[in-house]
C-alpha cells in the first residue's frame, strides 16, 4: 500500500529542561521528520532519545506526558505527538 507520511510533529518540552542545551541537541537529532515515511522504529527511537538526554542532563523523572501518533487513512499521513 502507500505509505503514511508524517505530516504533523509536535514535540513539547516543558519545565526546566526546556532550555537545555543537550535536550534541544537531541532534538535535532531525531529521526522523525515531517513529510518522511512514519517507521515505528523511528517514532520508538525518537522517545529514547529525548528521554536519555533528560536523564543525562539531570531529569531522573523525566517522562513522556504525551505521546500518540494519530493515522488519517484517507490522506495517508499521521500526525504525531510527544
Amino acid at each position: 500500500g502507500q505509505a503514511t507520511l508524517i505530516r504533523h510533529l509536535q514535540i513539547r518540552i516543558e519545565g526546566p529542561g526546556k532550555s537545555n542545551p543537550d535536550i534541544q541537541q537531541a532534538l535535532a537529532k531525531i529521526p522523525l521528520k515531517i513529510r518522511l515515511r512514519l517507521q515505528m522504529s523511528d517514532y520508538q527511537q525518537t522517545k529514547k532519545i529525548l528521554l536519555d538526554a533528560a536523564e543525562k542532563s539531570g531529569y531522573l523523572t523525566a517522562e513522556l506526558s504525551e505521546h500518540k501518533i494519530l493515522i488519517d487513512r484517507k490522506q495517508h499521513a499521521a500526525d504525531v505527538v510527544l
